[in-house]
């Protein structure tokens, strides 16, 4: 008996519609970038190793720039470029959603977004696929700060002022009054 995993489970939507480039694929680098690169070999004279210093890109992208402009009448790109891999699940309808869930819900948890992505949209993704398809989307590892209810600038600043007129730091005794607050116990980063 073969046991089916949630990530070998078929998606509910036809596969075939809505389908984006692949979100494995790291963003392209600037056309202004390559076009730079072409004017740097072919007009200012610089080596392939000169143009990967003053580029900070690696020797083998230059080349395929070079390659591509030769061989694509004067194109730094190629255009019979095709993207490989298996396309991505999430079309924009549905990144759009996850989008708008994480602006008015940040702190949400990947599990909690897959559960709302399944009852919303009607679409069952392995919590791996969501974290890749908020990577590509250039979203990195939420970090969550609570800033006291109590907190007020002005009265930080009267202090800070009124501490700074102290030149020995013998003189301060402090004491820990602290409380737990429950509300404030979750984590930092998600």
């Amino acid at each position: 008996m073969h046991h089916v995993t949630p990530w070998d489970q078929p998606n509910k939507r036809d596969k075939s519609i809505g389908r984006s480039l692949p979100h494995s694929m790291p963003p392209p680098l600037s056309v202004d970038l390559k076009e730079r690169i072409v004017k740097w070999y072919f007009e200012d004279g610089m080596t392939y190793q000169d143009i990967c210093d003053q580029g900070r890109v690696s020797l083998g992208f230059v080349s395929n720039i070079i390659h591509n402009f030769r061989e694509f009448n004067r194109q730094v790109n190629n255009p019979f470029q095709c993207y490989t891999g298996w396309p991505s699940y999430l079309n924009n309808e549905d990144m759009a959603f996850i989008e708008s869930t994480l602006e008015a819900n940040p702190s949400i948890y990947l599990d909690e977004l897959q559960k709302k992505l399944e009852g919303t949209q009607n679409l069952y993704i392995s919590i791996a696929t969501l974290s890749r398809a908020l990577a590509s989307a250039n979203y990195s590892r939420k970090s969550l700060k609570k800033i006291s209810a109590e907190w007020d600038e002005e009265l930080h600043t009267v202090w800070e002022v009124a501490i700074a007129e102290y030149s020995d730091p013998n003189v301060f005794v402090f004491l820990d009054e602290s409380a737990v607050d429950n509300k404030t116990v979750q984590r930092s980063h998600g």
